[in-house]
């Protein structure tokens, strides 16, 4: 069946091998049939009204042939069959190999197309039916064939499932849709050609983005077939028939549902805003029931594990929590049960589900919806964590005790145990002195005389010494210094050839019973005219020669 571009007359076709053109009769609102069109030697399966003018109809049949019929000087006529004129055919072309099941004129009223159970679609021209091109690519029966209102495209719906758009020029595919899971019965553009709506065995009826080739809808009201869809001049209406004898009117909300989304994006906005301004004010009860409202997880993780984090607010977690309401604990549950999954977000799902568990009794936890999934979710994650908390403070107890073991005393505690052993344990000095030397000590008041070689006697020079002993780390420094020499008698005192001294210091470790080598330290020559020996150390003791 098919309408004429003004809405009043109607064409339809059927198994009787024939055509009839119905008029609009405004007294009572009817239609009456006003012509009949015969020749087709099977059933008529398509027949389609001329667009631009309503001068002419071509009918498909399962005679594989294509009749145009001259309505030019049609009347209306009266509601008796025999008073029906006969149409008058001007062609009638072979046009395919197997049943012909759709036809469509195009906007012009120059181009036919033809879809057959062939699997092609083929163009023809209005003036002498001759063939332009051929559409093949369908792999079943072509079911519906459409020219668009606004493009020089045509599209086909395929028992193949698939929806297909045709270039006119080249006869070539430019777009396949593709997801009706059974044959597409019926294709029509809508929205002043910029979607395409498609009906199938399904039930379903899709609305496609051309441009994009992606499904803008579905549509699932129907529980039968879908075998025809129209829709409105201005594209505020689809309409649907199925199988299951029920017509579906569909009204386009894309207006309605923007301005919705809109409206939606501004109020998630100011609680966004409402949202910073709380945590700014630190109002933690009421930033995590606003986050929980807003379905943001993630955002519910933060504030929570800052709070745990933080140890000024570390008091108001527990509470924060306990203020909750019973939708808002049940859903903080389902984040506790996805947190939990991760190890670095479990530390914040174990505080938070402690703090429930304790604070609500079995009773008001059975009532939530799904808390057995829940439960099952948390239990094998939890003893996941335990287990490898467990490992983990085994591992720091080693590492402590590992540490302990290797711990170096300080410098404080050195300098205690050095001032220790040296008042314990022996310290011998051995000093050498060079033969060519002649070193006399006096202690206390007494001086210190130097006779050089070469004279053979001592001198009767006297020098001042002060002895000063000074240990560093285990060295021993000799330093000369000059002071006030006076005039006494001494003994020469002859040692051996080389001026050596050699420092012996053992420290006994309680810990490991090591001793503490000793390092040998070597005097500096000094000039023996008129100069005095300082030996300096930090700890005082009276060394042996």
């Amino acid at each position: 069946m098919d309408c004429s571009s003004d809405g009043k007359m109607l064409a339809t076709s059927s198994k009787d091998n024939m055509i009839r053109v119905w008029s609009l009769d405004n007294s009572d609102d009817s239609f009456r049939c006003v012509a009949m069109g015969c020749g087709h030697t099977h059933s008529v399966g398509a027949v389609a009204f001329s667009r631009h003018k309503t001068s002419f109809i071509v009918s498909g049949s399962k005679d594989c042939t294509i009749k145009l019929w001259s309505i030019k000087s049609l009347k209306k006529q009266s509601t008796e069959v025999e008073s029906c004129i006969r149409l008058p055919v001007k062609y009638t072309q072979f046009a395919h190999d197997k049943d012909i099941n759709s036809l469509d004129v195009s906007p012009n009223d120059k181009l036919i197309v033809s879809g057959s159970q062939d699997s092609t679609a083929k163009l023809w021209k209005v003036d002498g039916g001759s063939l332009i091109g051929t559409l093949r690519g369908h792999r079943r029966a072509v079911w519906c064939a459409k020219f668009s209102p606004v493009d020089q495209c045509v599209a086909t719906g395929s028992g193949d499932g698939t929806v297909k758009l045709w270039a006119i020029s080249d006869c070539s595919c430019v777009k396949t849709f593709e997801g009706h899971t059974s044959s597409v019965l019926k294709v029509a553009f809508i929205t002043r050609g910029m979607q395409l709506a498609s009906s199938g065995g399904d039930g379903l009826v899709k609305v496609w983005n051309i441009r994009t080739t992606e499904c803008a809808t579905t549509l699932d009201e129907h529980t039968d077939k879908v075998w025809s869809i129209a829709g409105s001049t201005d594209g505020s209406l689809l309409i649907s028939g199925g199988a299951d004898s029920v017509i579906c009117f569909w009204k386009d909300i894309t207006k309605k549902v923007q301005d919705e989304e809109v409206a939606k994006q501004q109020q998630l906005l100011l609680k966004e805003q409402e949202l910073s301004n709380l945590l700014q004010d630190q109002d933690y009860v009421k930033a995590v029931a606003m986050a929980i409202n807003l379905d943001q997880p993630m955002r519910v993780y933060k504030i929570l594990t800052d709070m745990l984090d933080s140890d000024s607010i570390e008091g108001q977690f527990s509470s924060t929590i306990t203020s909750l309401t019973s939708n808002e604990t049940e859903m903080l549950l389902r984040y506790i049960n996805r947190w939990n999954t991760n190890g670095k977000l479990s530390r914040t799902a174990q505080a938070a589900l402690s703090i429930i568990i304790k604070q609500h009794p079995p009773s008001e936890l059975m009532k939530y919806s799904d808390i057995n999934l829940t439960v099952q979710g948390l239990l094998p994650y939890t003893e996941r964590h335990f287990q490898r908390l467990s490992k983990l403070h085994q591992l720091s107890t080693f590492v402590e005790y590992t540490a302990e073991c290797m711990r170096l005393p300080n410098v404080t505690s050195l300098v205690t145990t050095l001032e220790k052993s040296s008042e314990s344990e022996d310290l011998a000095v051995l000093m050498e002195v060079d033969e060519n030397d002649v070193l006399t000590d006096t202690v206390g008041a007494g001086s210190t005389s130097f006779n050089e070689r070469e004279n053979g006697s001592p001198s009767r020079v006297g020098e001042t010494a002060d002895l000063h002993l000074a240990t560093t780390r285990g060295d021993v420094t000799l330093a000369a210094a000059d002071s006030t020499t006076t005039e006494v008698d001494s003994t020469p005192l002859r040692v051996e050839s080389s001026l050596k001294e050699k420092v012996i210091h053992s420290e006994r470790k309680k810990s490991k019973g090591k001793m503490l080598g000793t390092k040998k330290s070597r005097l500096k020559r000094t000039p023996l005219r008129r100069s005095t020996c300082r030996l300096s150390l930090h700890h005082s003791f009276t060394p042996c020669f």
